[in-house]
């Protein structure tokens, strides 16, 4: 299975930016490692976060 892309709103870019480098580098390791090889993984995201097909 090939991974998803993950694309946010702006809403979601503007709050990532305000985010603490340490809390972006963690949010950052769980959509790479983790939710862009099986979004359906774990709990609901929230909706700013939308998924396309490879």
């Amino acid at each position: 299975m090939s991974g998803y892309e993950i694309l946010f709103s702006k809403q979601a870019q503007k709050d990532i930016g305000e985010l603490p480098s340490k809390q972006k580098s963690k949010l950052q390791e769980i959509l790479i490692n983790i939710i862009a090889s099986n979004p359906y993984i774990g709990k609901e995201l929230p909706e700013w976060i939308i998924f396309l097909s490879p």
